[in-house]
């Protein structure tokens, strides 16, 4: 009985080493492995790091520091060669307060030795040694309270006097909402969209993808800087010189043939659109177009035209005898950015006289009656959103949603001569543009358009560049019949097509 007791307590004993043995075997390897991670990986969000030297602050408390695995205690060392930072985790939905993970030490052999030239010492002349381990400070934490206590207190101190660093590894752009597609939070967008399609001159600014690339490929030369800048096509030309540009503000001139709101090709419209554009830059101190509020602004003058009898001749313009006559006046077209957080903007207004109109174009009705029908206002006001599909910015979307509107007179020679206003209606409009960019250079862009039950689709594609201040691009749109609903007696009954060669210069 005695024997077989001292078996059973023998048994019990080496079983129960075993398991003591196995537990901190597997204590240590868990140590190990938050040790690897804390250095080699770099994705962690919440995990910071503080500098300090330790002759700049008390350590009263933190001497002999007692450490694990048989390692001698730690004392900081005062001299300026030597640096020391603090590991630690912010405080988050999972921890309650900041938690300490390891301790640094740097030691700047360079200075050490002395630099007769005085020149600054370079990484690979710095020693770096993790002096207090994560195990290290989870005995501190659980045998050494006061010396843990004292650690701690220094971190807190460090944390409130000093702006940690993150030490993650990857670049995260707190600007941009993943979530949505990448959209910029500043100008970023609005520039390289309007750099791009507007027909007038926007000053460049060297984005973070441009930066990324010409680190990549080296030096690039700069882009020759012209005097002037010009864009023309077959029904729009626009004109910018150098001595225009004020500073807060760049003037340029535009000859437009077009008619916007309206479901019409440029010279459909039977009108001549002319006057200024003024880019207007706000800001508190020194410019800065990616963070200060811009006006892109256009005031202009528009005049009746009678190119009905053109439109059959023109090469590249695919239309049926034009019906709708838009009346002269002035216009306002104004596309700003973002201001105290609000989307970005855009206003268009067109108003002119109601009477005592002369139309280019009459035509005898479905009832036999010579009549004529103009519009003399029309206005549209829409919000834009930007977004890409990486943060290269290849890709680029806007969509523009708001509300339109246009009025219809109609003029019956039959009856005298009077006018009446048969139309006016606000209705939703929609318009999504894709523009492809690759490395930050156009080559293409599109744009499609719901409007008054009719779909416009546009677009464009770079043929040609030379010498860095000459392109060429081709240009197409579509405008489709009304669908969904009976055709107007002013609108065409089938679709229209229209092309045009655009030429930059300067740009």
């Amino acid at each position: 009985m005695r024997k077989s007791t001292i078996i059973a307590g023998s048994f019990i004993f080496f079983l129960f080493a075993f398991a003591n043995s196995i537990a901190q075997t597997n204590l240590k390897n868990t140590f190990s492995k938050i040790e690897r991670k804390l250095a080699e990986d770099k994705n962690y969000l919440d995990i910071y790091s503080i500098m300090f030297q330790a002759g700049s602050v008390k350590l009263n408390d933190l001497q002999n520091i007692p450490r694990t695995n048989e390692k001698s205690p730690f004392n900081f060392n005062s001299t300026d060669t030597y640096s020391y930072e603090i590991i630690f985790m912010k405080e988050n939905s999972e921890f309650d307060s900041t938690t300490l993970l390891q301790v640094r030490e740097t030691i700047d052999k360079a200075a050490s030795t002395g630099d007769f030239f005085g020149t600054s010492s370079s990484e690979s002349s710095k020693e770096a040694n993790v002096v207090l381990t994560f195990q290290d400070i989870e005995e501190l934490y659980f045998s050494h309270p006061e010396t843990y206590a004292a650690l701690f207190k220094l971190a807190e101190f460090l944390i409130h006097n000093n702006e940690p660093v993150k030490l993650l590894g990857i670049k995260v752009d707190d600007q941009v909402n993943k979530s949505k597609g990448i959209s910029s939070k500043n100008n970023q967008d609005f520039l390289n969209f309007q750099r791009v399609n507007s027909n007038h001159h926007y000053p460049k600014v060297i984005i973070d993808t441009q930066k990324k690339s010409r680190r990549a490929r080296g030096a690039t030369p700069e882009t020759e800087v012209t005097d002037y800048k010009i864009d023309a096509s077959f029904g729009n030309v626009s004109f910018f010189y150098r001595d225009m540009d004020l500073g807060y503000s760049t003037i340029s001139a535009e000859i437009d043939m077009g008619a916007k709101v309206l479901n019409l090709h440029p010279w459909q419209s039977m009108s001549l659109t002319a006057g200024i554009r003024s880019l207007v830059t706000i800001s508190s101190a020194s410019q800065n177009l990616l963070e200060d509020f811009i006006i892109d602004a256009r005031l202009m003058g528009r005049t009746k035209l009678n190119t009905s009898s053109l439109i059959s001749s023109l090469p590249f313009v695919f239309v049926t005898a034009p019906k709708l006559n838009v009346g002269s006046g002035l216009v306002l077209d104004i596309s700003a950015s973002r201001a105290y957080g609000l989307p970005f903007v855009n206003f268009y207004l067109a108003s002119g006289a109601t009477k005592a109109f002369n139309p280019s174009v009459k035509f005898v009705d479905k009832k036999g009656e010579l009549v004529a029908y103009f519009t003399p206002q029309q206005w549209e006001s829409s919000m834009s959103f930007y977004w890409n599909t990486s943060e290269e910015m290849t890709l680029r979307f806007r969509i523009d949603i708001g509300a339109a509107n246009y009025n219809i007179q109609k003029i019956n020679y039959t009856n005298g001569g009077t006018i009446n206003q048969v139309y006016n209606k606000i209705q939703p409009t929609a318009t999504l543009y894709l523009n492809f960019a690759p490395k930050n250079n156009d080559f293409f862009g599109s744009s499609f358009r719901i409007f008054d039950n009719q779909l416009t689709v546009k677009f464009w594609m770079k043929l040609i560049e030379f010498s860095s201040l000459h392109s060429f691009r081709f240009e197409t749109s579509y405008i489709s019949a009304p669908f969904l609903r009976a055709v107007k007696e002013w609108e065409a009954e089938e679709g229209a097509s229209y092309f045009s060669i655009r030429y930059r210069y300067g740009f």
